[in-house]
Parts: C-alpha cells; structure tokens; sequence
C-alpha cells in the first residue's frame, strides 16, 4: 500500500484549478487525501484540525495556506514530516517566515529561495513549467485582442488602460472574478465603447477559460507579485505574449521584450507591440525548454517528502539569535520609553530636595 499523504490546500483552488498539477503528482507515488480551509467563506470559521489524526500520515503537504493556519496546529506539524510549497512573498519579514522554520520548504520563486536559504531553511528550488500548447495566431495582424482577469484591488482597469493604446487594441476580455477579499472595479461605458470591452464571469469548467485566453494575443498577468503565478504561466505556455508587473516570480520566467513584457506598478506607460510576433514565439521556445527542465528535476520532489528535515543549523540559529537580540533591543527602548517621564519627574524631585537642602545650608552659615 502507498504510504498516506495530507495535503492541506485552499478551497479556492478547487475553483481555480491552481493546485491540481501537485496533487496529481503526489498522488502517482501517494495515497493523498485533500482537506480544504474554507475560512475565506465563513470568517467566522477557522480551519478545523480536529476533524483528522495527523498520526494516520506519513506527510503533510501545506500548499499555500500556512498563514490561515491556527498557530497551536502550525506549532504540532513543526513536529512532523511538513511540507510547505509557499505562495506568498513575504520579503525580509523573519517574523513572517520563522513560525515555518522547522518545515521543509519547496518554492517556486527564486526570491523566496535566495532569501529562506540564507536564513538556513531546509528549502529547494524548483521552477515550474505547464505542459506547451501553443494556439495559432495570425502574423498580419496590427490590432491585438486582450485579456485581463482582475483578482486583486492593487491591479485592476484602470491600471490596465494606461499599459495600451486603443488603438492597438482590437478587443478587451475583462474576466470578473476577483479572489477572497478584493472587489472588482467595472470600466466606464465610454472605455466599454472605446476598447471593445467583453466583460466575462466566472465558468463552469476551466477549459471554457481556457478557450476564451486561446482566442487572445496579450495576456496580462493579474497579480502584483507570485509565488509561482499558475494563470500567466498558462498562458505563456498557449504562446500569448504575457504583461506583467516586474516583480517576482513574473520576472524570473519573463525577460522584458525577449519573451514578454515586464512594467513598473509605480511608472506606467504605454507598451509598444510592435515586436509581438518575435516575442510570441521566443515565449513559446521558453516554456519548452522549461518543461523539460521540470520533467527533468521533478522527481527530486518525492525525495524531499522522503528525506529527513535538513536546515542549515548554524544560520538558522544565528537568525534566532539576531531576532532575540533585536526583541530585547526593541524591548529595552519600549521600557526605557515609558520609565522616561518618570525618571524625568524624579530627577527633577531630586533636583529640588538638593537645591533647598544648600539653601538651607548657604542661611545657617549666614546666621553664624
């Protein structure tokens, strides 16, 4: 019998379909069973530990959703066979990341990597590739078809239209669709009119979407930063010349007007395709070879499930050192903060009794 496997994922990714290239994977050597924190739905809802023994598991996969997870359960997988594939960048915040520290990690994004490794994680690298299937396009032609999925408030429309001239622009497809806790911003009547604007929902099943991005040429990436980025990576691999904010991991799969097209958040401006064909066709060379290379390297994922826990120690402990060190820093100003009216009130109490007493002393040698 294959040995048993938790995977701990997001119900929002059932909907996306965005975990399902893992679970498949794991479930070639593994009897996996999925459980899914639904807390995104029911605030009120934490994610239930209680409902399974993690004494049945030889390993317990934690795809994404560590931060949703109680703090006590985090504590109880420290103790175990934990394997967590990060999606979040949370930059230099130790504070963020320690609670992981005893997890063997597997990230898809190469900033994460650089930075847990030189904080001694147990982590590896790898960089994912979808399976190529690039859809035809028309080499003649000057006016190109979009599409944009808004998920996050941070990147919507507005931002969108500033990237690309109407008049370049045969077509819009605005898929609305938006992830938990962000709202979707709908273009004016006059941008619907001007760019050709197809507002889509939500489909049933992920091929219709598949179908839809199949019919474009520009896809534009929908997040700020990745952990791995599933949706443009898709689209990479149909050939569709991908825009992205120049960020992780969308700048460590795209070099800017080699195979895509990378932009500053903070600096927009307009985007010349004029280049789109060479673009379209060095993204599509691009995803191949990088299929080959995860092919290829894939496998060293089971023996990372396999091996025992191996960090760095001697980093990792630096690191917990240098964070205690800095809490006590933090905690000595933070006393010294509140202690300093008060030593200011005595020493000024002080300062008086002092002042009178040589008064007093400076009036009896008068007297005498």
């Amino acid at each position: 019998m294959n040995k048993k496997v938790l995977f701990i994922g997001h119900s929002y990714h059932k909907k996306t379909a965005s975990s399902k290239f893992i679970e498949q994977m794991l479930q070639e050597k593994y009897e996996v069973e999925c459980v899914y924190d639904e807390s995104w739905l029911h605030s009120e809802k934490g994610f239930d530990s209680s409902s399974f023994n993690l004494d049945d598991y030889y390993a317990i996969i934690i795809w994404q959703i560590a931060d949703l997870l109680p703090s006590d359960f985090i504590a109880e997988l420290s103790k175990r066979n934990t394997i967590f594939f990060p999606m979040e960048n949370y930059w230099d915040d130790w504070n963020k990341w320690k609670k992981y520290k005893k997890f063997k990690i597997i990230s898809f994004s190469k900033f994460n990597y650089s930075k847990l490794k030189q904080w001694g994680f147990d982590v590896q690298y790898f960089q994912y590739f979808p399976k190529p299937k690039e859809t035809p396009f028309d080499l003649k032609k000057n006016r190109y078809t979009v599409f944009f999925w808004q998920r996050v408030n941070a990147l919507t429309w507005k931002e969108i239209k500033r990237l690309i001239n109407y008049k370049d622009i045969e077509k819009v497809i605005l898929h609305k669709s938006v992830d938990p806790g962000h709202q979707f911003l709908m273009p004016s009547a006059a941008d619907i009119k001007k760019y050709n604007i197809e507002i889509t929902e939500w489909f049933n099943d992920k091929a219709e979407l598949e179908d839809k991005i199949a019919q474009v040429d520009i896809y534009i990436a929908p997040r700020i930063t990745e952990g791995i980025g599933l949706s443009f990576l898709e689209a990479m691999a149909m050939g569709k010349a991908v825009v992205a904010v120049n960020m992780p991991t969308m700048n460590e799969y795209i070099e800017h007007r080699k195979n895509g097209y990378l932009f500053d958040i903070h600096h927009i401006h307009q985007i010349n395709f004029s280049d789109i064909e060479s673009i379209r066709k060095n993204c599509i060379k691009s995803v191949e070879r990088g299929f080959e290379r995860w092919n290829a390297q894939k496998q060293e994922i089971y023996n990372i499930v396999e091996r025992h826990y191996s960090p760095n120690r001697k980093l990792l402990f630096k690191q917990i050192i240098q964070d205690a060190c800095r809490k006590a820093v933090l905690k000595a100003k933070r006393i010294l903060k509140e202690a300093t009216p008060f030593l200011i009130i005595m020493l000024r109490q002080r300062y008086l009794r002092t002042n009178m007493r040589n008064k007093g002393h400076r009036l009896d040698e008068r007297i005498l």
